[in-house]
Protein backbone atom coordinates (compact mmCIF):
# COMPACT_ATOMS: atom_id res chain seq x y z
CA UNK A 1 0.00 0.00 0.00
CA UNK A 2 2.72 2.08 0.75
CA UNK A 3 4.80 1.32 -2.19
CA UNK A 4 3.30 4.16 -4.31
CA UNK A 5 2.28 7.56 -4.28
CA UNK A 6 -1.25 8.22 -4.25
CA UNK A 7 -2.82 11.19 -5.90
CA UNK A 8 -5.90 12.37 -4.68
CA UNK A 9 -7.61 14.29 -7.34
CA UNK A 10 -9.65 17.17 -6.42
CA UNK A 11 -13.15 17.53 -7.59
CA UNK A 12 -15.04 20.61 -7.71
CA UNK A 13 -18.67 19.83 -6.82
CA UNK A 14 -21.13 20.90 -4.45
CA UNK A 15 -21.54 17.93 -1.72
CA UNK A 16 -24.85 16.34 -1.90
CA UNK A 17 -26.62 13.82 0.53
CA UNK A 18 -28.02 10.62 -1.43
CA UNK A 19 -31.42 11.11 -2.90
CA UNK A 20 -31.53 14.75 -2.33
CA UNK A 21 -32.22 15.79 0.76
CA UNK A 22 -32.13 18.56 3.72
CA UNK A 23 -35.30 16.99 4.02
CA UNK A 24 -34.21 13.28 4.16
CA UNK A 25 -31.31 13.94 5.80
CA UNK A 26 -33.17 16.39 8.77
CA UNK A 27 -35.69 13.52 9.31
CA UNK A 28 -32.97 10.30 9.49
CA UNK A 29 -30.92 12.51 11.94
CA UNK A 30 -34.02 13.21 13.98
CA UNK A 31 -34.71 9.73 13.75
CA UNK A 32 -31.17 8.95 14.54
CA UNK A 33 -31.53 10.67 18.06
CA UNK A 34 -35.18 9.61 19.52
CA UNK A 35 -33.88 5.66 18.74
CA UNK A 36 -30.34 6.18 20.12
CA UNK A 37 -32.12 7.46 22.71
CA UNK A 38 -34.87 4.63 23.14
CA UNK A 39 -32.10 1.78 21.47
CA UNK A 40 -28.85 2.40 23.51
CA UNK A 41 -27.48 -0.74 22.53
CA UNK A 42 -27.66 -3.71 19.56
CA UNK A 43 -30.98 -3.38 19.07
CA UNK A 44 -33.02 -6.92 18.91
CA UNK A 45 -31.75 -9.62 18.85
CA UNK A 46 -32.38 -10.33 15.18
CA UNK A 47 -30.11 -7.32 14.59
CA UNK A 48 -33.34 -5.83 12.08
CA UNK A 49 -32.66 -2.71 13.44
CA UNK A 50 -28.72 -1.26 13.24
CA UNK A 51 -26.33 2.16 14.18
CA UNK A 52 -23.64 3.16 12.54
CA UNK A 53 -21.09 4.96 14.19
CA UNK A 54 -19.49 7.50 12.61
CA UNK A 55 -18.21 11.05 14.05
CA UNK A 56 -19.44 14.66 14.60
CA UNK A 57 -22.68 15.33 12.77
CA UNK A 58 -21.04 17.77 10.50
CA UNK A 59 -18.28 15.53 9.00
CA UNK A 60 -17.95 13.04 6.10
CA UNK A 61 -18.02 9.98 8.05
CA UNK A 62 -21.41 10.80 9.95
CA UNK A 63 -22.01 11.65 5.88
CA UNK A 64 -20.78 7.88 4.56
CA UNK A 65 -22.96 6.54 7.33
CA UNK A 66 -26.01 8.35 6.09
CA UNK A 67 -25.39 7.36 2.74
CA UNK A 68 -25.40 3.47 3.39
CA UNK A 69 -28.27 3.62 5.52
CA UNK A 70 -30.08 5.33 3.02
CA UNK A 71 -28.84 2.69 0.21
CA UNK A 72 -30.15 0.09 2.98
CA UNK A 73 -33.64 1.84 3.26
CA UNK A 74 -33.82 2.07 -0.82
CA UNK A 75 -34.35 -1.35 -1.82
CA UNK A 76 -36.37 -2.92 1.69
CA UNK A 77 -38.78 -3.78 -0.14
CA UNK A 78 -37.63 -5.28 -3.50
CA UNK A 79 -34.60 -7.60 -1.10
CA UNK A 80 -37.43 -8.76 1.20
CA UNK A 81 -34.83 -7.90 4.28
CA UNK A 82 -35.97 -5.94 7.35
CA UNK A 83 -33.43 -3.75 8.40
CA UNK A 84 -33.47 -0.82 9.32
CA UNK A 85 -30.42 1.89 10.12
CA UNK A 86 -29.50 5.07 11.49
CA UNK A 87 -25.99 6.79 11.35
CA UNK A 88 -25.18 7.53 14.86
CA UNK A 89 -22.84 10.70 15.78
CA UNK A 90 -20.29 9.83 18.20
CA UNK A 91 -16.63 10.77 19.18
CA UNK A 92 -14.99 9.78 16.32
CA UNK A 93 -12.84 5.87 15.12
CA UNK A 94 -11.83 5.18 18.81
CA UNK A 95 -15.13 5.80 20.47
CA UNK A 96 -16.78 3.99 17.83
CA UNK A 97 -14.60 0.56 17.92
CA UNK A 98 -14.67 0.62 21.15
CA UNK A 99 -18.12 0.28 21.14
CA UNK A 100 -18.99 -1.85 18.48
CA UNK A 101 -16.67 -4.63 20.40
CA UNK A 102 -18.80 -3.42 23.26
CA UNK A 103 -22.08 -4.32 21.53
CA UNK A 104 -23.41 -0.82 21.76
CA UNK A 105 -22.90 -0.04 18.16
CA UNK A 106 -23.55 -2.27 15.16
CA UNK A 107 -21.17 -1.01 13.14
CA UNK A 108 -18.18 1.85 12.76
CA UNK A 109 -16.44 4.03 10.34
CA UNK A 110 -12.78 4.05 11.86
CA UNK A 111 -9.45 5.06 10.51
CA UNK A 112 -7.45 2.04 9.47
CA UNK A 113 -4.51 3.06 11.96
CA UNK A 114 -6.98 2.64 15.02
CA UNK A 115 -8.27 -0.65 13.54
CA UNK A 116 -4.83 -1.86 13.32
CA UNK A 117 -4.19 -1.18 17.16
CA UNK A 118 -7.31 -1.95 18.38
CA UNK A 119 -7.11 -5.46 16.95
CA UNK A 120 -3.28 -5.89 17.54
CA UNK A 121 -3.42 -4.12 20.98
CA UNK A 122 -0.57 -1.98 20.87
CA UNK A 123 -0.64 2.19 21.09
CA UNK A 124 -3.48 2.98 23.40
CA UNK A 125 -5.08 -0.21 22.96
CA UNK A 126 -1.49 -2.08 24.72
CA UNK A 127 -2.67 -5.40 26.75
CA UNK A 128 -6.60 -4.64 25.70
CA UNK A 129 -6.79 -5.85 21.66
CA UNK A 130 -10.27 -6.24 20.57
CA UNK A 131 -9.88 -9.76 19.11
CA UNK A 132 -14.07 -9.50 18.45
CA UNK A 133 -13.43 -7.02 15.56
CA UNK A 134 -14.28 -7.84 11.79
CA UNK A 135 -13.81 -5.81 8.71
CA UNK A 136 -16.32 -5.18 6.09
CA UNK A 137 -15.19 -2.85 3.68
CA UNK A 138 -13.26 0.12 3.06
CA UNK A 139 -14.11 3.33 1.88
CA UNK A 140 -12.06 6.34 0.55
CA UNK A 141 -8.11 7.48 1.39
CA UNK A 142 -8.16 10.48 4.47
CA UNK A 143 -5.10 12.89 4.54
CA UNK A 144 -4.00 14.38 7.25
CA UNK A 145 -3.76 18.29 7.15
CA UNK A 146 -1.81 19.87 9.70
CA UNK A 147 -2.62 23.54 9.62
CA UNK A 148 -1.31 26.33 11.16
CA UNK A 149 -2.40 30.13 11.54
CA UNK A 150 -2.18 32.88 9.58
CA UNK A 151 0.98 34.97 10.99
CA UNK A 152 1.86 31.81 13.69
CA UNK A 153 5.16 31.72 11.96
CA UNK A 154 4.46 27.57 11.74
CA UNK A 155 5.95 26.17 8.10
CA UNK A 156 6.81 22.72 9.43
CA UNK A 157 7.04 20.39 11.91
CA UNK A 158 9.70 21.64 13.89
CA UNK A 159 8.07 24.96 13.83
CA UNK A 160 5.43 23.55 16.24
CA UNK A 161 7.54 23.52 19.71
CA UNK A 162 6.67 26.11 21.88
CA UNK A 163 3.13 26.53 19.86
CA UNK A 164 -0.63 26.07 20.80
CA UNK A 165 -1.22 22.94 18.93
CA UNK A 166 -5.09 20.89 19.01
CA UNK A 167 -4.12 17.64 19.01
CA UNK A 168 -7.29 16.46 18.90
CA UNK A 169 -9.89 15.00 21.53
CA UNK A 170 -9.29 11.80 23.17
CA UNK A 171 -10.97 8.50 20.87
CA UNK A 172 -10.77 10.52 17.85
CA UNK A 173 -8.96 8.93 15.13
CA UNK A 174 -6.82 12.74 13.89
CA UNK A 175 -5.34 12.40 18.17
CA UNK A 176 -4.28 8.52 17.20
CA UNK A 177 -2.54 10.36 14.16
CA UNK A 178 -1.20 13.17 16.13
CA UNK A 179 -0.17 10.27 18.59
CA UNK A 180 1.81 8.56 15.47
CA UNK A 181 3.29 11.25 14.43
CA UNK A 182 4.29 12.94 17.98
CA UNK A 183 6.18 9.32 18.64
CA UNK A 184 7.79 9.34 15.02
CA UNK A 185 9.54 12.56 16.32
CA UNK A 186 10.22 11.40 19.69
CA UNK A 187 8.52 14.27 21.51
CA UNK A 188 5.09 14.36 23.65
CA UNK A 189 2.42 17.33 24.56
CA UNK A 190 5.43 18.88 26.48
CA UNK A 191 6.71 19.65 23.02
CA UNK A 192 3.99 22.06 21.83
CA UNK A 193 3.41 25.51 24.18
CA UNK A 194 0.06 23.85 25.22
CA UNK A 195 -1.59 21.11 23.77
CA UNK A 196 -5.50 21.11 23.89
CA UNK A 197 -7.83 18.86 23.11
CA UNK A 198 -10.77 20.37 20.81
CA UNK A 199 -13.02 18.51 18.99
CA UNK A 200 -12.61 18.30 14.95
CA UNK A 201 -16.10 20.96 14.92
CA UNK A 202 -14.37 23.10 17.03
CA UNK A 203 -11.33 23.38 15.67
CA UNK A 204 -11.37 25.76 12.88
CA UNK A 205 -13.10 28.40 14.92
CA UNK A 206 -10.25 28.02 17.59
CA UNK A 207 -7.77 28.91 15.14
CA UNK A 208 -9.59 31.73 13.08
CA UNK A 209 -10.22 33.59 16.69
CA UNK A 210 -6.76 33.43 17.42
CA UNK A 211 -7.41 30.34 20.99
CA UNK A 212 -4.44 28.05 19.02
CA UNK A 213 -2.12 28.08 16.42
CA UNK A 214 -1.80 25.21 14.79
CA UNK A 215 -4.09 21.37 14.39
CA UNK A 216 -4.57 18.43 12.88
CA UNK A 217 -7.77 17.00 10.67
CA UNK A 218 -7.86 13.78 9.06
CA UNK A 219 -10.26 13.94 6.17
CA UNK A 220 -11.33 12.95 2.42
CA UNK A 221 -10.11 15.36 0.15
CA UNK A 222 -10.86 18.10 -0.44
CA UNK A 223 -12.44 18.97 3.36
CA UNK A 224 -14.86 21.84 3.29
CA UNK A 225 -13.62 22.53 6.88
CA UNK A 226 -10.23 22.58 5.64
CA UNK A 227 -11.51 25.10 2.69
CA UNK A 228 -13.29 27.00 5.46
CA UNK A 229 -9.77 27.59 7.61
CA UNK A 230 -7.96 28.85 4.26
CA UNK A 231 -10.95 31.05 3.16
CA UNK A 232 -11.98 32.44 5.98
CA UNK A 233 -9.02 33.10 8.23
CA UNK A 234 -5.99 32.22 5.34
CA UNK A 235 -4.91 29.05 7.06
CA UNK A 236 -1.68 27.36 5.37
CA UNK A 237 -1.73 23.52 5.22
CA UNK A 238 2.03 22.31 6.69
CA UNK A 239 4.01 19.56 3.88
CA UNK A 240 4.88 16.72 6.13
CA UNK A 241 7.31 15.67 2.88
CA UNK A 242 10.35 15.04 6.01
CA UNK A 243 12.20 11.36 6.49
CA UNK A 244 10.83 10.81 9.98
CA UNK A 245 6.63 10.90 8.32
CA UNK A 246 8.16 9.24 5.06
CA UNK A 247 9.80 6.04 7.41
CA UNK A 248 7.20 6.23 9.65
CA UNK A 249 4.55 5.35 6.71
CA UNK A 250 6.59 3.21 5.01
CA UNK A 251 6.73 1.21 8.45
CA UNK A 252 3.23 0.87 9.16
CA UNK A 253 1.41 -0.88 7.04
CA UNK A 254 -2.33 1.24 8.07
CA UNK A 255 -0.59 4.45 6.80
CA UNK A 256 -0.04 5.77 3.24
CA UNK A 257 1.43 8.59 1.64
CA UNK A 258 -0.33 10.89 -0.31
CA UNK A 259 -0.46 13.94 -2.44
CA UNK A 260 -2.71 16.94 -2.23
CA UNK A 261 -2.31 18.51 -5.66
CA UNK A 262 -1.71 22.21 -5.74
CA UNK A 263 -5.02 24.47 -6.51
CA UNK A 264 -7.41 21.76 -4.53
CA UNK A 265 -7.56 24.80 -1.90
CA UNK A 266 -7.49 28.06 -2.04
CA UNK A 267 -3.89 30.17 -2.76
CA UNK A 268 -2.51 26.41 -2.57
CA UNK A 269 0.27 26.88 -4.93
CA UNK A 270 2.34 23.66 -4.54
CA UNK A 271 1.52 20.05 -3.61
CA UNK A 272 1.58 19.12 -0.13
CA UNK A 273 2.80 15.76 1.13
CA UNK A 274 1.47 14.09 3.94
CA UNK A 275 0.59 10.79 5.67
CA UNK A 276 -2.71 9.42 5.55
CA UNK A 277 -5.38 6.80 6.76
CA UNK A 278 -7.87 4.76 4.91
CA UNK A 279 -11.46 5.23 6.35
CA UNK A 280 -12.73 1.54 6.60
CA UNK A 281 -16.03 0.32 8.29
CA UNK A 282 -16.16 -2.62 11.07
CA UNK A 283 -18.30 -4.80 13.20
CA UNK A 284 -18.25 -7.54 15.51
CA UNK A 285 -18.25 -11.11 15.02
CA UNK A 286 -21.30 -11.91 16.72
CA UNK A 287 -23.18 -9.83 13.91
CA UNK A 288 -25.34 -12.00 12.00
CA UNK A 289 -23.78 -12.70 8.45
CA UNK A 290 -26.88 -11.94 6.71
CA UNK A 291 -27.17 -8.09 7.97
CA UNK A 292 -23.27 -8.13 6.91
CA UNK A 293 -23.97 -9.42 3.39
CA UNK A 294 -27.11 -6.93 3.05
CA UNK A 295 -25.00 -4.28 4.16
CA UNK A 296 -22.06 -4.60 1.64
CA UNK A 297 -24.74 -5.47 -1.33
CA UNK A 298 -25.94 -2.27 -0.37
CA UNK A 299 -23.06 -0.03 -0.99
CA UNK A 300 -21.48 -1.97 -3.92
CA UNK A 301 -24.54 -2.10 -5.67
CA UNK A 302 -24.88 1.91 -5.48
CA UNK A 303 -21.80 2.46 -5.53
CA UNK A 304 -22.57 5.70 -8.21
CA UNK A 305 -24.80 7.10 -5.73
CA UNK A 306 -22.21 6.82 -2.99
CA UNK A 307 -19.52 8.79 -5.25
CA UNK A 308 -21.80 11.39 -5.55
CA UNK A 309 -22.37 12.12 -2.15
CA UNK A 310 -18.49 13.84 -1.31
CA UNK A 311 -15.62 14.63 -3.64
CA UNK A 312 -13.60 12.33 -1.45
CA UNK A 313 -15.76 9.61 -2.66
CA UNK A 314 -15.44 10.12 -6.31
CA UNK A 315 -12.67 7.32 -7.36
CA UNK A 316 -13.87 4.71 -5.18
CA UNK A 317 -13.00 0.97 -6.66
CA UNK A 318 -15.22 -1.85 -5.44
CA UNK A 319 -11.80 -4.43 -5.77
CA UNK A 320 -10.14 -1.95 -3.29
CA UNK A 321 -12.63 -1.08 -1.24
CA UNK A 322 -13.36 -5.02 -0.99
CA UNK A 323 -9.47 -5.25 0.43
CA UNK A 324 -7.85 -2.13 1.32
CA UNK A 325 -6.91 -0.68 4.58
CA UNK A 326 -7.93 -3.81 7.30
CA UNK A 327 -6.26 -5.96 9.80
CA UNK A 328 -8.91 -7.68 11.43
CA UNK A 329 -10.31 -10.97 9.45
CA UNK A 330 -12.53 -10.23 7.18
CA UNK A 331 -16.70 -10.46 8.08
CA UNK A 332 -18.15 -13.88 6.67
CA UNK A 333 -20.96 -12.09 5.50
CA UNK A 334 -18.42 -9.49 3.29
CA UNK A 335 -16.93 -12.14 2.22
CA UNK A 336 -19.76 -14.14 0.75
CA UNK A 337 -20.87 -11.09 -1.12
CA UNK A 338 -17.17 -10.83 -2.24
CA UNK A 339 -16.43 -14.02 -3.22
CA UNK A 340 -20.15 -14.44 -5.54
CA UNK A 341 -19.18 -11.47 -7.20
CA UNK A 342 -15.57 -12.20 -8.52
CA UNK A 343 -14.14 -9.61 -6.02
CA UNK A 344 -10.13 -11.04 -4.61
CA UNK A 345 -10.39 -11.54 -1.19
CA UNK A 346 -7.48 -10.26 1.05
CA UNK A 347 -6.24 -12.62 3.84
Amino acid sequence: MNSKKRMLLPRVQPIRILWHGKRIFTAVLCLSILILIALPSQATAKHNFIAIGTGGSTGVYFRAGNAICLMLHKDMEDRGHNIRCIPASTGGSVDNINKVAAGELDFGIVQSDVQFHAYTGDASFTGAELKNIRAVLSLYSEAFHLLSRQGSGISNWDDLMGKRVNVGSPGSGIRSTFDELMGAYNVDTEFFGRATELTSSEQTHALCKGRIDAYGNSAGVPSPSVARAISDCGASIISLDTSVVRNLVAGRPYFDYLTIPAGTYANMERDIHTPGVIATVVTSEDMAESVVYELVRAVFENIDHLREVHPAFSDLDLQEMACRGYVAPLHDGAKKYFVEHGLDVCP
